[in-house]
C-alpha cells in the first residue's frame, strides 16, 4: 500500500474565514493543480483587531486574541519552511482577522471578500477555461468534480445534485460534511494523494454519547456497540469499504474504525482540531526528514489487542522499548 506523496504548490498559499465553505471552495477550484497540493488554512472568527499594545491578565477577549497571535506565528513559520509563495491569497477575511497577520506585506495579496471577486481576480492568473457550475447544497462534490476536469466553479443553486461516481482506486476519503472550511483541506488533501472521495452527513450522536457509549462497552455491557453501530451507519452504510485499500475519515470526533471493525486499515482527521495544519506538517515531514522512531500506544481496554502483535513485527529489525505508565 502507497502512494505518490504530493508536492507543495508554491505558486498560492490561502487563508480563509472558517465559516466562508463557499468562497473557499470556489479559491480551491482555481488553485488546485494535479499532484500538487496548496497550502490552504482557515481563520476562525476574532471578538476584537490586534490590541495596540499588550493586555495585562484575563479579559474577555484573551482566547481569541491568544489564538490569533499563535495563528500568526504559525502562518508565518509554515511559509517560510515551504520558501515564501507567488501569491498569497485572502478569502472573506474580516479586517480584525487581518489585523494579527503580521506578515502581509511581504507578500503579493490577493484579498478576496465575495463569491464574485473569485472569479475577478484568479481568473486571469490560472489555467481555468471552464466552469462547473454547482449548487451550494453539493458544493463539496462538485469541487472535486471540477479539479478533476480542470474546471473552475460557479455557484448555481437551480443546478443539479452531483453524485461522485466509483472510482477504482487505493484510498478513500470520508468527509462529514459540517458546512465548515476544514473540509476543503479534507477535499484537497484527498485530489493530492489521488484518493476517491464520499461525502456523508455527521452522524446526530455527539462525542459525549460515543463516549458513553464506549465506556459502557467496555465495561462489558456488549450491546452498547450496537447502539454505537445503529447510531453511526446510516452515514456510511452506501459504502463498499472492502474495494478500497486504506481509508482516512475527517470527522468531528465518530471512531469509524470500531463501527467497521477495522475492515482495512482506517486512520481518522479530526475536523475541529486544525486539520489544515495536521495536513501540511504530515505532508512536509514525510518529504523532509526522516524520523526514525514511533510510539506504539494502546489504552489496554480491548479483549484483542494488536500491540503485541505490531512489537513483535518490529523487534525483528528495530530496537523497541516499553514506556510503561502507571
Amino acid at each position: 500500500m502507497s502512494f505518490k506523496l504530493p508536492e507543495f504548490d508554491k505558486k498560492f498559499f490561502c487563508i480563509v474565514n472558517s465559516t466562508s465553505i463557499n468562497i473557499a471552495a470556489l479559491i480551491s477550484s482555481y488553485t488546485y493543480n494535479k499532484d500538487f497540493y496548496t497550502p490552504f488554512f482557515e481563520c476562525k472568527t476574532v471578538t476584537i483587531s490586534k490590541p495596540d499594545k499588550i493586555i495585562e491578565g484575563f479579559h474577555e477577549d484573551y482566547i481569541s486574541v491568544n489564538l490569533m497571535e499563535e495563528l500568526d506565528i504559525k502562518l508565518s513559520n509554515t511559509l517560510n519552511m515551504i520558501g515564501s509563495c507567488e501569491y498569497l491569497i485572502l478569502g472573506g477575511l474580516d479586517e480584525k482577522q487581518k489585523s494579527y497577520l503580521s506578515f502581509l506585506d511581504k507578500y503579493n495579496v490577493i484579498d478576496i471578500q465575495n463569491e464574485e471577486e473569485v472569479h475577478l481576480y484568479l481568473g486571469s492568473i490560472c489555467e481555468k477555461k471552464e466552469a462547473l457550475r454547482s449548487n451550494e447544497k453539493c458544493i463539496l462534490q462538485s469541487l472535486f468534480q471540477a479539479a478533476k476536469k480542470n474546471q473552475y466553479l460557479q455557484i448555481d443553486n437551480t443546478s443539479d445534485d452531483i453524485i461522485l461516481p466509483s472510482e477504482n482506486l487505493d484510498g478513500l476519503v470520508v468527509i462529514e460534511d459540517i458546512r465548515m472550511t476544514s473540509t476543503i483541506t479534507a477535499i484537497n488533501y484527498a485530489l493530492s494523494i489521488c484518493a476517491s472521495v464520499a461525502i456523508i452527513d455527521p452522524p446526530k450522536i455527539d462525542a459525549s454519547q460515543v463516549n458513553s457509549l464506549i465506556k459502557a462497552w467496555t465495561c462489558g455491557n456488549t450491546y452498547e456497540i450496537n447502539n454505537l453501530r445503529a447510531e453511526v451507519y446510516d452515514s456510511i452504510e452506501g459504502i463498499n469499504f472492502s474495494k478500497y485499500k486504506f481509508a482516512t475519515f475527517f470527522t468531528i470526533g465518530i471512531p469509524y474504525s470500531l463501527v467497521l471493525e477495522n475492515i482495512i486499515p482506517i486512520s481518522h482527521v479530526h475536523l475541529y482540531l486544525r486539520p489544515d495544519f495536521f495536513v501540511f506538517n504530515g505532508i512536509y515531514y514525510e518529504s523532509n526528514f526522516i524520523i526514525e522512531s514511533s510510539i506504539v500506544f494502546s489504552p489496554l481496554e480491548f479483549s484483542n489487542e494488536e500491540t503485541e502483535f505490531v512489537k513483535n513485527k518490529l523487534i525483528r529489525n528495530h530496537s523497541v522499548n516499553p514506556v510503561l505508565f502507571s
